[in-house]
């Protein structure tokens, strides 16, 4: 969904084309955006608040003042309790849909003498995209133009109107874009980019554990947070993950084909099946590095003389799988390092024959184990070191796809001998 996570107002104004904010509005709750609706008196003559509200879940502002609600006029309950400041202040986006040349006209000057353009004028952090509608001599009057002029250097962003047949039965430029094409300009502004779409990825997240006994467990503090970031990145950018989960402290997002494992053998047998499959692997899994020798049938008991565990090596499963790589699969890496850690991590790149090694610290600041936050170095064979500073493990996942976006890239333009161009953040 190429606007997951995203906050969108959506203001509608007194025309005809207000039944299609309806339609655009449920548009943008497809994509994944949340979105509040503020509505104009006069567009409440068109379409009722109460539409807005069903679709959205969510109450629409219609009047600035509690006393100037009409009693009866199927808005009142829907309005209250709803702060002209609030329903802007973490929003991404305000998309004005349609957008009369009324509400241009006092978005140019700063006018603010009901809700919509109190909103509009408070809405300083948030991107906003306007979809003009109106009469085609409206539309060409030198006023509008010069209004609509001044918001683009303002830095607003329009969606000119389309040509066609209009509600006063002229033909001419002046209807509103259809909500598609709104929706397309949206997401190339706030959204997500669909540069995976298509592309199989194989995740691996979590951790493993190796019974010694009926009761205990050989394992780490892995919470799989950095692989459900990676998981929900990849998702809204238009990938097929496939998650392969050891244990974790959080549940997997939503649209993943799901594997589990709960051993270091387990993840192993289901790693070499699904491989071959994947043209991304991205191993973030802490998969543990030893396992008991023999585990006990019965709880072992404690002992004066305390207890000596014989350990041998899991299998290296990334190097396995690395050896038996196909041409053009992209192979990542993960490694927690606590002591000379870009040296540890670029050892780990030539030892496992991957593409890109993403090492971390616990013991920096920022990336505690199971935190909300990561601090990694991304190593790559042939160039320097790349320290990321304290991001959200989200953020962090973004940046890793972006490498591997760009990885692709020049592979097949390698491959074909042409050039290749990258998304950069």
């Amino acid at each position: 969904m190429r606007l997951e996570g995203k906050r969108i107002v959506l203001g509608v104004t007194g025309g005809i084309a207000a039944y299609k904010a309806a339609e655009l509005l449920r548009l943008f709750m497809r994509e994944g955006a949340e979105v509040r609706t503020v509505m104009t008196r006069a567009a409440t003559r068109f379409v009722s608040p109460l539409t807005f509200q069903s679709l959205s879940g969510s109450p629409v502002l219609t009047e600035l003042y509690r006393e100037d609600l009409e009693p009866g006029g199927g808005g009142d309950a829907d309005t209250t309790g709803i702060d002209h400041i609030d329903i802007v202040r973490d929003a991404d986006l305000m998309v004005v849909a349609p957008a009369t040349a009324n509400t241009i006209a006092k978005a140019a000057w700063g006018l603010a003498n009901d809700a919509l353009s109190t909103v509009l004028l408070a809405a300083t952090g948030s991107e906003i995209l306007l979809a003009p509608a109106m009469n085609h001599r409206m539309w060409k009057n030198p006023v509008t133009q010069d209004n609509l002029a001044r918001l683009r250097r303002l830095g607003h962003q329009v969606v000119n109107p389309e040509e066609g047949w209009m509600a006063c039965r002229e033909f001419g430029i002046g209807r509103m874009a259809e909500p598609a094409t709104i929706l397309a300009r949206a997401c190339e502004i706030i959204g997500q980019p669909q540069d995976l779409r298509g592309v199989r990825l194989l995740l691996t997240a979590g951790r493993t554990e190796e019974a010694l006994d009926p009761v205990r467990v050989l394992t780490n503090r892995s919470s799989g947070r950095m692989g459900v970031a990676l998981a929900e990145e990849a998702l809204a950018r238009g990938a097929e993950v496939t998650l392969l989960a050891g244990l974790m402290d959080v549940a997997p997002p939503k649209g993943v084909r799901l594997d589990t494992a709960r051993t270091a053998g387990e993840m192993d047998n289901a790693a070499q099946r699904l491989f071959k499959e994947c043209d991304v692997l991205v191993m973030a899994a802490a998969v543990g590095d030893f396992h008991p020798v023999e585990t006990a049938e019965g709880k072992i008991k404690r002992g004066e003389d305390g207890l000596t565990l014989r350990l041998e090596p899991n299998p290296d499963i990334l190097a396995r799988l690395a050896a038996d790589r196909g041409a053009a699969q992209v192979l990542v890496g993960f490694a927690l390092e606590t002591d000379r850690t870009e040296a540890a991590g670029r050892e780990k790149l030539k030892k496992k024959g991957v593409d890109l090694m993403v090492v971390n610290n616990p013991r920096v600041e920022g990336a505690a184990i199971g935190g909300e936050t990561n601090v990694v170095t991304l190593i790559e064979r042939g160039r320097p070191a790349r320290r990321l500073p304290v991001l959200p493990k989200r953020e962090v996942a973004g940046r890793i796809l972006d490498w591997v976006v760009s990885r692709r890239e020049k592979t097949a333009g390698r491959r074909s001998g042409g050039r290749s161009t990258t998304r950069t953040r």
